[in-house]
């Protein structure tokens, strides 16, 4: 496969770095992250869906984080939450920089990608380098990417999303082993190994086309 590069920028952080920023964003709750790159109503509706599900059946005072990369062209998300019953434990950042993008996700308990269409899975990368466990929508091109680093479900059913975040909740001898993996996957996504795997498929495809003299 052709590998992408994730910039070192996104690493783990400090312990001291998480209590920081769970003060400042979630009153110091755990969290579940989210780094919304424009998803579409269906894709959050389905999130939100997911996460009321989590709240209800354990009762806890975990927070869901939103995050965005991008300005966003409407104010779709916000008016969804008006009516979201959890809304008080929903946390919208609005745009943020790179640098406190990544301290939000190293923080996460967490991170959760309810889609993963074209290049979306780089965020996904992005946590995995953070050394965050992932759940995320299934994919042949995720899954080929992340393999037994992150918890898989399918993006259309809530529950399946849900089941997951409890696992993730429930289950610590899980999310250690998610961590660990996550760090020896995400040491594939650099961008030597990116420029290297783009070589070999050009290489690849000159020496189909008979062009060995390139």
């Amino acid at each position: 496969m052709t590998y992408t590069g994730v910039s070192e920028i996104f690493q783990p952080c400090l312990p001291e770095t998480k209590i920081l920023i769970k003060q400042q964003y979630t009153e110091g709750r755990e969290y579940f992250i989210c780094t919304n790159r424009g998803y579409s109503n269906d894709v959050i509706i389905n999130l939100l869906k997911a996460f009321s599900l989590f709240k209800k059946r354990q009762r806890s005072n975990w927070k869901l984080v939103i995050t965005e990369s991008m300005a966003s062209e409407n104010n779709d998300l916000y008016t969804l939450l008006q009516t979201y019953k959890y809304r008080e434990d929903v946390v919208l950042t609005g745009v943020v920089k790179e640098a406190e993008s990544t301290q939000l996700i190293a923080s996460a308990y967490a991170a959760v990608y309810p889609d993963v269409s074209n290049s979306f899975y780089t965020s996904l990368l992005q946590s995995l380098k953070c050394g965050v466990p992932c759940t995320t929508a299934a994919s042949k091109v995720v899954e080929e990417a992340c393999q037994d680093a992150a918890l898989y479900f399918d993006p259309a059913n809530p529950t399946d999303i849900a089941d997951k975040l409890m696992l993730l909740y429930k289950d610590e001898a899980l999310h250690a082993d998610l961590k660990e993996k996550s760090k020896i996957i995400a040491s594939k996504y650099n961008w030597q190994s990116a420029a290297d795997s783009i070589w070999e498929s050009l290489e690849k495809a000159n020496r189909v086309a008979g062009m060995d003299d390139l």
